[in-house]
């Protein structure tokens, strides 16, 4: 986090390494790489305008993504973990 303060262009982000950590990372990486690849391109093409009102969107995904995997636990503890996680 040092480096990311002192320097603009430091290329690794603080969360991507908590996100790497983590046990689901092999199911995580396409989602960040597609939320950073959009970022970066409202950030490059569009306006301040576009990207207030790009929040909702990403908002709406991370809550779709989170009640699916809460929807997903559930099944699989009703089932006795017979479904397979996704």
């Amino acid at each position: 986090m040092l480096m990311r303060a002192a320097f603009y262009w430091w290329p690794i982000q603080p969360i991507g390494l908590l996100a790497i950590a983590n046990w689901s990372a092999d199911r995580m990486w396409l989602p960040f790489l597609l939320w950073w690849l959009t970022k970066v391109l409202l950030v490059r093409f569009a306006s301040g305008k576009m990207m207030r009102q790009a929040r909702f969107f990403f908002i709406v995904l991370i809550l779709a993504e989170s009640s699916m995997d809460v929807v997903a636990t559930i099944v699989r503890a009703c089932s006795g973990g017979t479904m397979a996680g996704f």
